[in-house]
């Protein structure tokens, strides 16, 4: 799920290295939920690297 969201984002996100850390709670979240949250992610860090 995390590799398909990057590859989704990926030509939109900057040239960066990134780890994604995930809680063991997250295997009682459904999966839009976390769909979405990602894509809120992705949205959060291309605008503060816009920033910078």
């Amino acid at each position: 799920m995390f590799r398909e969201s990057f590859r989704r984002n990926q030509h939109r996100l900057p040239a960066r290295d990134m780890v994604i850390m995930v809680r063991r709670e997250i295997l009682e979240v459904e999966p839009a939920k976390i769909r979405n949250a990602l894509d809120q992610h992705w949205n959060s860090i291309i605008k503060q690297c816009e920033k910078s």
